[in-house]
């Protein structure tokens, strides 16, 4: 059997650890679930901000309560490691929906 060099290069390197580290981040943010230190507490406000927030982007009815609706959001966007229960959310998960809200 012969042996052949590596042809691999530095730029094909440094080019896929960014990759692999972009693709790190989305297997955290989807998978792992959140830490104490990630999560808010709710306030009245807040509450009021998400509600609006899910009915901007389709995924909230007026009369649905704003804890189902954010449960069904983050099954819809495959987030369900990060839910954090009633009157918790883990911050990147309100990143997200603000971001996606816009």
């Amino acid at each position: 059997m012969i042996s052949r060099p590596s042809t691999f290069s530095i730029v094909a390197a440094d080019s896929a650890s960014g990759e692999v580290g972009v693709a790190v981040q989305l297997h955290r943010f989807y998978f792992q679930r959140p830490r104490s230190e990630d999560l808010v507490a709710v306030s009245a406000a807040l509450e009021q901000e998400i509600g609006a927030l899910l009915e901007r982007l389709g995924r909230r009815a007026p009369s649905q309560d704003v804890w189902d609706a954010l449960s069904d959001y983050m099954g819809w966007e495959n987030l369900e490691e990060r839910w954090a229960g009633r009157g918790r959310i883990d911050h990147r998960v309100l990143e997200h929906l603000r971001r996606g809200a816009v």
